[in-house]
């Protein structure tokens, strides 16, 4: 690539980072005009001056705090933010932005209470709140310990920590509470004078530098996740099968669907034991398989044998855009066709990749010449 389409390329990137950057600064300065929904569920990254911090939102637990938190992350809010209220045994408290007018901005941007369906345990997240009912705006504070007592006071939990709790429970605490009843940060003063006022006066306080909605895999559940982590381990286990099926024979299985994998199955490569059985059918059914498969579950390989592909190997062309085995992950929407989160594949090269359903028409997973995939368009399903 030439010296000038690189720095055309690089223009391009700094131009759409900085009208993104724009857009941001100018939904900061209006939160009247921001009316949608967040996800349903979200994870959060929270890149602080200890370390990282990863958030689980759920909308069922708290539907308006859910929203206000994934907008205000999204827009960039809590970046450059200091915990400026940091309590031993209690809470770690944020969400006073440094710039003096975007808090002014959203001083009177007041959401409505939530019922209170969780309880403020330790690692749970709820947004502060005055006496007054509806007075949530930005400022959220990190459960350090059981504070169940809070529940009856109306604070609702909208998420928890699930990754990074003892980076929180690191956070700088040596301010105590802020002003006037403490020596720490008077809320007024920050919200007047912003990051100027604490880094001047309050030095040691620790900054979330970052918040970013996790996208992909990063961004599921832990469930999800684990899921997806065990299908990989099971088509990568299920490669190295093939090989040693392709050194004894020359090629690899022409059969299609349950019978590509009975065929390895019965190459005796494995030695038939239930540790063996498990690379390829539910590890908690215990059985062997039948000459039928009978006994395949849903959390097994569902779909395997490319049509028309009777004599694959590693060396054959564009192997790492044939997909010759496919395993299902399941939690989306079960009403779904074929249901789950996506799917793991195995191509004829060997990698194993997770390919989400949203990346599917519709977010509709199809296998088969009808896929909106190309590469699973030659996969079969029977």
């Amino acid at each position: 690539m030439s010296r000038r389409f690189i720095a055309l390329a690089l223009v391009l990137v700094s131009v759409a980072a900085s009208a993104q950057s724009a857009d941001q600064k100018a939904g900061l300065l209006r939160p009247d005009r921001i009316t949608e929904n967040g996800p349903h569920y979200y994870r959060v990254l929270f890149e602080t001056t200890k370390g990282k911090i990863v958030i689980e939102v759920k909308r069922s637990w708290s539907p308006r705090g859910a929203d206000r938190f994934y907008h205000l992350v999204r827009l960039g809010f809590y970046d450059d933010t200091a915990f400026f209220r940091v309590l031993n045994g209690f809470m770690a408290q944020f969400g006073l932005n440094g710039d003096p007018k975007v808090s002014q901005a959203w001083q009177g941007a007041q959401i409505n209470d939530d019922e209170v369906t969780q309880s403020n345990t330790k690692g749970m997240l709820s947004f502060a709140k005055s006496s007054l009912p509806n007075s949530r705006t930005t400022q959220v504070f990190i459960n350090y310990a059981n504070n169940s007592r809070l529940d009856g006071m109306g604070f609702s939990p909208f998420g928890r920590v699930v990754e990074g709790m003892d980076v929180a429970m690191k956070l700088y605490n040596g301010y105590g509470e802020g002003a006037p009843s403490g020596r720490g940060p008077a809320q007024g003063r920050i919200q007047q004078e912003g990051n100027a006022y604490l880094k001047r006066d309050f030095p040691k306080l620790d900054r979330i530098k970052k918040a970013t909605i996790l996208k992909g895999v990063a961004g599921m559940p832990g469930a999800a996740q684990k899921q997806i982590t065990n299908a990989k381990a099971r088509l990568a286990a299920l490669y190295k099968m093939l090989i040693i099926y392709h050194t004894d024979h020359k090629r690899w299985p022409k059969e299609r669907g349950p019978e590509f994998l009975l065929a390895v199955w019965k190459a005796k490569i494995l030695d038939h034991t239930e540790k063996d059985a498990s690379l390829f059918f539910c590890p908690s059914t215990g059985n062997v398989p039948g000459e039928d498969l009978a006994n395949v579950t849903a959390e097994g390989i569902d779909w395997a044998g490319p049509i028309g592909r009777a004599r694959l190997s590693p060396a054959t062309r564009n192997a790492n855009e044939i997909v010759i085995a496919a395993h299902k992950v399941r939690g989306g929407d079960a009403k779904a066709p074929l249901g789950g989160r996506g799917i793991c594949v195995l191509t004829a090269a060997g990698s194993v990749d997770f390919i989400p359903a949203s990346a599917f028409k519709n977010g509709k997973i199809v296998i088969g010449p009808r896929s909106s995939i190309k590469k699973l368009r030659r996969l079969s399903m029977k």
